[in-house]
């Protein structure tokens, strides 16, 4: 039987018009130091066996469960008139607005986050009661803090500034704020459960029993920097049967001829739309240069279809032909129908249809990656062993005693004096851009950080300021959000 029980989340809020989308694309490139307003978030690639020797055993990996749900960036920031907006930003780049949410900075529960970006996945979870199903934002990046760019930070310095400076105190509000908080939020906002790879098999034996649907596993390098587009080190292990593809589906009824008609009777052939049609699978190419249309070409294998199948979906009373459909390949070889994919205008493109071909058929079982911990947990104590001895001083350097400590203490207090200097000359530059900018309007009421102006951008269509207030800042964050922040979860 189909599982069209296995719902998908639908973001609780209204689609931007495409002007102000466009607005908001932009400003966040330039933010994130991009060219191009495409999808902001990364892309992982599907697990391979050469995967568990080449980056999981050489290098530091987080892992946390893959979340069967809806991928969103969460961009918190203000309105033209100075007001809070959430929005939420598709895979298809498409921006909602979602009302009612607060999320108040450190140590000051009224004001609010302003040009701060997440990365994570709205989901359908059970509640708590057993009283239906509730939405959750599973939280697991993050790109920009307050205007500042986190990309060129590890994962941990990441995941450490978006539970300090932006969980943290939401979190704090809700608990002080509970009735605002059920009233008003739209869903509830988490942190994802991040382990170590070697403890994978805690992932895995937690998500029996998590209230959401798990798919599998992400694992994500803790040495590198976010990557816009296709990260090969972003990692998507999946069991084989949920290994999944989308497809365009496409309807072809077979012919019926009617032996009681002439041969030259019109009527005497026709489409026989009681029957079980034939649905044939596309796999998308990518656009045409020339008139922009998407180009399909036809998968070797059709879907599988039962009567007892069809008539499921036939019940349905909705447009089958054309749409984009989630399917797996069973342990008998066949493609079978998982749910509808409304939520994206195209299928899987051929190259991640090729990966995932490959990933089937060159798959890693769950087996395979928990017998794996053992050597994993060995790898990664003996390359933070080698960190460990790189930073500590050498023999030579020890022996020379009191000399070589005066040096170095030496050598310290010059950088610190260094460092004031340059946060001297910058405080000085801020003040002099303050000055020459005092005609600018600000939303100094609703600022998310004393140190960070927020200014309005003049929008010639509408007379009004922009969907987007802050500075632009190219590089990652320095001085005062390094001073208190954890480093790591």
């Amino acid at each position: 039987m189909l599982d069209l029980n296995r719902e998908f989340p639908v973001i609780p809020g209204d689609l931007l018009p495409d002007n102000i989308t466009r607005e908001l694309q932009t400003q966040l490139s330039r933010l994130l130091g991009r060219r191009s307003n495409t999808f902001i978030g990364s892309q992982p690639v599907s697990f391979t066996k050469e995967h568990l020797d080449a980056n999981l055993h050489r290098r530091d990996y987080l892992v946390c469960e893959k979340s069967d749900g809806l991928r969103c960036l969460m961009l918190n920031t203000s309105d033209p008139n100075g007001a809070e907006a959430t929005i939420l930003i598709t895979r298809e780049n498409q921006f909602f607005l979602v009302p009612g949410f607060h999320f108040p900075v450190p140590d000051d529960q009224e004001k609010f986050h302003t040009n701060t970006l997440i990365d994570g996945e709205l989901v359908l979870s059970e509640r708590a009661d057993g009283n239906g199903k509730e939405l959750k934002y599973l939280m697991f990046d993050c790109l920009l803090m307050n205007g500042q760019s986190l990309i060129s930070l590890p994962l941990q310095k990441r995941l450490g500034k978006l539970k300090y400076f932006f969980y943290d105190p939401y979190s704090k509000f809700c608990q002080s704020q509970p009735q605002f908080a059920q009233e008003n939020n739209r869903f509830k906002v988490r942190m994802k459960d991040m382990k170590t790879s070697y403890n994978l098999w805690s992932v895995l034996e937690a998500a029996k029993t998590q209230a959401h649907v798990s798919d599998g596993l992400i694992f994500t390098c803790a040495e590198t920097h976010y990557m816009f587009g296709t990260d090969v080190t972003l990692l998507k292990w999946k069991p084989s049967e949920e290994n999944t593809i989308d497809f365009k589906m496409e309807l072809h009824w077979p012919t019926f001829v009617d032996p009681d008609l002439d041969e030259h009777h019109p009527d005497k052939t026709y489409l026989d739309y009681d029957a079980v049609p034939e649905v044939s699978l596309h796999v998308w190419q990518g656009d045409n240069d020339q008139t922009g249309e998407s180009k399909y070409e036809r998968f070797p294998y059709d879907l599988t279809i039962t009567e007892a199948e069809w008539t499921e979906l036939k019940e349905l009373g909705e447009p089958l032909d054309g749409r984009i459909v989630e399917c797996h390949k069973n342990v008998q070889g066949e493609w079978k129908f998982l749910r509808f994919r409304d939520d994206k205008s195209n299928g899987n493109h051929k190259s991640t249809v090729d990966k995932v071909l490959v990933s089937i058929e060159d798959g890693v079982t769950k087996e395979e990656l928990i017998k794996a911990c053992a050597g994993l947990k060995a790898a990664w104590k003996e390359r933070e062993a080698k960190r460990h001895a790189h930073s500590q001083p050498s023999h030579s350097t020890a022996s020379n005693g009191s000399r070589s400590s005066a040096e170095e203490e030496h050598k310290r207090r010059q950088q610190l004096e260094e460092r004031r200097a340059r946060e001297q000359r910058e405080h000085q530059q801020r003040q002099q851009e303050k000055e020459r900018e005092e005609s600018v309007p600000k939303y100094d009421k609703n600022d998310s950080d004393e140190d960070h102006d927020s200014e309005w951008y003049n929008n010639d269509d509408e007379g009004e300021g922009e969907w987007f207030a802050g500075p632009e800042n190219d590089e990652g964050p320095t001085g005062s959000m390094d001073e208190e922040d954890p480093d790591d979860l």
